[in-house]
């Protein structure tokens, strides 16, 4: 005869990283000892655990014996996230057509982690500058997230792709930023700019900013204008040289 299960409790619910557990008792209705053997059955029997996983009872309503089921699931991002279906299989050792399952129900509770990181594609530049922001969802669901370029200066242009975007669970996504400063620089010293971007996710406390730079050079470099300015002053002074040589050379007759 196919053993009694009851499970208590049948529904259950842990965040990523944790542990709950939960208990089975088992009765023997035949008439003869059995030695059970419980099996966790679903995505959850990956990171679960039955103890003791063996169990020997005596026929008779009377005796009964119970075993711990505990469910460990991962820490984010490698936990799933929402409610999962599990089941608890006990079936006799010496006679495997009497077994029976009993069934629950585990919520694995959803995490919202996003990590952002600007780095530059050319960073220096006389007309415009490139940069990467890498968001790498480090959760267990999909997140949507909007990004924004902050210019409290208003000297550049910005140009933003995609303006949002969604990063799966446990991936990273890239978006590009293409920064042109407003008025162009002739001649001069680089000048700086402090580039601030900033990424939320709707709904959630999930914000944040990257700052980075980027360097704006003058059209003409400083070499160019030293080449330019050295010969004429090479030529002047050669100029007065040979004049003053000729000054003191005395006339031939």
């Amino acid at each position: 005869m196919d053993p009694l299960l009851v499970i208590a409790p049948a529904d259950l619910a842990v965040d990523p990283g944790g542990e709950i557990r939960t208990r089975v008792t088992v009765h023997n209705p035949g008439e003869l000892v059995e030695q059970y053997r419980f099996t966790v059955l679903g995505d959850a029997a990956r990171w679960s655990q039955v103890v003791p996983r063996d169990v020997s009872v005596l026929p008779g309503k009377a005796e009964e014996k119970s075993v711990e089921v505990i469910f460990r699931p991962p820490p984010a991002p490698a936990a799933p996230a929402g409610q999962l279906a599990f089941g608890i299989r006990c079936a006799s050792l010496d006679r495997r057509d009497n077994c029976a399952v009993v069934e629950g129900d585990i919520t694995v509770s959803a995490v919202l982690d996003l990590q952002a990181d600007l780095e530059p594609v050319d960073a220096v530049g006389r007309w415009k500058g490139r940069f990467r922001l890498e968001l790498r969802n480090t959760g267990s669901l999909p997140i949507t997230v909007r990004i924004a370029v902050v210019d409290d200066a208003d000297l550049l242009r910005f140009a933003i792709a995609p303006t949002e975007i969604t990063v799966p669970a446990r991936e990273t996504s890239a978006v590009y930023l293409a920064v042109r400063p407003r008025t162009t620089k002739i001649v001069g010293k680089p000048v700086d700019h402090v580039v601030t971007v900033t990424y939320e996710v709707p709904d959630t406390d999930k914000a944040g900013q990257q700052q980075t730079t980027y360097q704006q050079r003058a059209l003409i470099p400083k070499w160019l204008i030293i080449v330019h300015w050295r010969p004429c002053w090479w030529s002047s002074s050669c100029s007065r040289s040979w004049c003053s040589a000729r000054a003191r050379t005395p006339a031939r007759s």
